[in-house]
């Protein structure tokens, strides 16, 4: 078995007082209270609070962006193509896209660069893809095949990803966008609709949850997989699933909020490359809601279908207080 000196290269410390300036990972043995101890980082609590309303509540709308700088556009309202901006306080209305539609996926990190992509634009499913330069929308290449159903989206203008969207047989299909074209790369494991995709890169996308519409993808999934570049991976399940939830952050570090049980719910659930925890619920009960991008520790949620029906100008912000560092004790188990 490898020892702390063969990993290190050092010994622990022996000290008859914790140290009084630690640094972070450092470990000692407390001669005085014969305990092993380390100094970690310590990440806060995250918790939902109210942001400002938006302009025009809607659902199923694009969102990307930060906390403080996001983007809202399209969705239904009913259909639009209404296209506000957030500063952190409050929403601005600015140029609007030019085919209205919903349920539309969302390429882009930041408010100044993002994409709409396919949707539902009565009375057909949409294959356009429209990006958004900070001032004006400009049509750009169209997907493969119309897709519906998505929430959310991974990636950039340039090289974007969308999965999860319908309707079946298509909605296991992943497209990737190369900033003019899309391609059909590897399908999910588990094909659904509805279902939330996240990530900062086309390379590295989370997709959880969703609705299946087949005897192998039955309603309301739990399923989350990992997409890698090549291929989908199957990992942690949901401890609750739904479909039409939101959901922000990267592989590593996601929250994944709201969505239909059914019926609606406020259920936030935090994960860590690993799994999925429970963590602080919404104070609102909504599905299909817009969404900020990579952030998962200062991020927003805006719009949506509350519960029992039709559309909100809601936004809520979830942050997660700065990191801290402390002292821990090592216990055996």
């Amino acid at each position: 078995m490898a020892d702390y000196i063969g990993i290190k290269g050092f010994t622990i410390q022996s000290l008859s007082s914790d140290p009084p300036a630690p640094i972070e990972g450092q470990v000692w043995y407390n001669t005085a209270s014969n305990v092993l101890k380390g100094y970690k980082a310590i990440l806060g609590t995250g918790a939902w609070s109210s942001g400002g309303a938006l302009n025009t509540a809607r659902y199923g709308e694009g969102g990307t962006g930060t906390q403080t700088a996001a983007l809202c556009f399209f969705g239904e309202v009913p259909l639009t193509t209404a296209t506000e901006t957030y500063n952190g306080t409050s929403w601005t209305n600015t140029t609007s896209g030019n085919t209205a539609r919903y349920v539309v996926g969302s390429i882009g990190q930041v408010q100044t660069d993002a994409g709409a992509v396919g949707g539902y634009g009565d009375p057909t499913i949409s294959d356009k893809t429209e990006i958004w330069n900070g001032s004006t929308w400009t049509a750009s290449g169209v997907l493969n095949s119309g897709k519906l159903g998505f929430v959310g989206g991974a990636g950039t203008t340039t090289a974007g990803l969308v999965t999860a969207g319908g309707p079946p047989p298509d909605a296991g299909e992943t497209e990737i966008f190369n900033g003019s074209s899309w391609s059909e790369e590897a399908d999910l494991n588990t094909g659904r609709q509805y279902g939330s995709t996240c990530g900062a890169t086309s390379t590295a996308a989370l997709c959880a949850g969703g609705y299946g519409a087949t005897p192998s993808a039955p309603v309301r999934q739990v399923v989350t997989e990992i997409y890698n570049g090549v291929s989908w991976t199957q990992t942690a399940e949901l401890n609750t699933g739904r479909n039409e939830a939101g959901m922000f952050g990267t592989t590593t570090s996601a929250i994944f909020s709201g969505g239909s049980v059914p019926p609606n719910t406020g259920l936030t659930e935090s994960f860590d490359g690993t799994s999925w925890t429970e963590v602080a619920d919404m104070a609102g009960v909504k599905g299909a809601m817009g969404r900020t991008a990579s952030s998962s520790t200062a991020a927003a949620m805006f719009g949506g279908h509350p519960a029992p029906g039709g559309q909100t100008s809601i936004t809520e912000e979830w942050t997660v207080p700065a990191t801290t560092f402390g002292t821990r004790t090592f216990t055996s188990s």
